[in-house]
């Protein structure tokens, strides 16, 4: 939850553009909190609570990462402030490491090494690009794509992926894709997702 405005706070350059935006969606978050529960399960009041979170954290890391509008003060500032959930974006942005196996003698295999640990360790690395190197390597073009992807980059809660919350030590069924699925409709018991798997 948003810490209470105060005038002790000093807020960033640009926050008055993202200001409304927060201040709706707290809004929203209020009245969720308020609204009457009577025939709904017990996990079912606390969906669009979980449902209003998720889309905060993601309006603060899409302005962030992938639009690039907001600075790094302003982004450390709405994560501190409590607008964003720190842990759930860190899931988000979070790259996997994928091996890739050049010889180490050649120096078109010896720049791509150098080339991808580069782009691997960019904090400003979008998770859904496709990195195209082309080499000149025995007068043969060589095209490596490498999806950088880390299967959490539409992750809808953390509990749907700690296994000690879940039957049989698994993750969440929201987790499962779509085309793996025996029953196709599904909602997730902690935060009503339909399914946040990768490439659904």
């Amino acid at each position: 939850m948003p810490k209470i405005k105060t005038n002790r706070v000093k807020y960033p350059e640009g926050w008055e553009l993202i200001e409304p935006t927060l201040r709706e969606l707290d809004a929203k978050m209020r009245q969720a909190e308020m609204d009457e529960h009577d025939g709904k399960r017990k996990c079912e009041a606390l969906w669009p609570i979980f449902k209003l979170s998720h889309q905060r954290s993601r309006y603060v890391y899409d302005l962030y990462y992938r639009r690039d509008e907001i600075s790094k003060e302003l982004y450390e500032f709405c994560l501190d402030q409590g607008y964003a959930d720190r842990s759930l974006i860190a899931k988000w942005k979070k790259v996997s490491l994928l091996y890739l196996n050049f010889c180490s003698v050649c120096s078109p295999c010896i720049l791509i090494r150098v080339l991808f640990v580069c782009c691997m360790y960019n904090p400003y690395i979008d998770l859904d690009f496709t990195l195209v190197f082309v080499t000149d390597k025995d007068l043969l073009l060589n095209y490596l794509l490498c999806e950088l992807q880390s299967g959490y980059e539409r992750l809808c809660c953390l509990r749907c992926i700690q296994p000690r919350d879940h039957n049989y030590g698994t993750t969440c069924v929201c987790r499962v894709p779509k085309h793996l699925r025996e029953e196709k409709v599904v909602e997730c018991v902690h935060c009503g997702c339909q399914g946040c798997a990768s490439g659904d």
